[in-house]
């Protein structure tokens, strides 16, 4: 297949891709922790978590998070950053987008990469 055809496809494909997430919701687990962020500081606390009013939109964020939170809080400062979640992933070599769809699935509080 020639240059010509394939950029055309592969940008069809993402095109679908962006509106298949769309369409179902999807949203990037770093965003979601945003949108959790209440006080805007940048870090997710416990209390947060609980407090998270758009939980019905993400109905495996917060058993989710409770299940996980300990895990993600390197520092022991009783908040988790974005940082701190990216760090852990990568060192238990875990997808990002595994995490975004258990922030979406409603039975989200169990490890979806196995138990630790």
């Amino acid at each position: 297949m020639s240059s010509t055809h394939v950029k055309p496809l592969m940008a069809a494909a993402l095109l679908l891709t962006c509106i298949d997430a769309a369409a179902i919701g999807f949203m990037p687990w770093h965003e979601t922790l945003a949108k959790a962020d209440l006080d805007g500081d940048r870090k997710v606390t416990a209390s947060e978590v609980i407090s998270f009013h758009a939980a019905a939109d993400y109905p495996g964020f917060q058993p989710y998070m409770v299940t996980h939170f300990a895990d993600y809080d390197a520092d022991n400062d009783g908040a988790v950053t974005q940082a701190e979640i990216k760090t852990y992933l990568a060192a238990h070599k875990i997808d990002h987008d595994t995490v975004s769809r258990a922030f979406h699935a409603p039975d989200a509080g169990f490890a979806p990469w196995g138990d630790q």
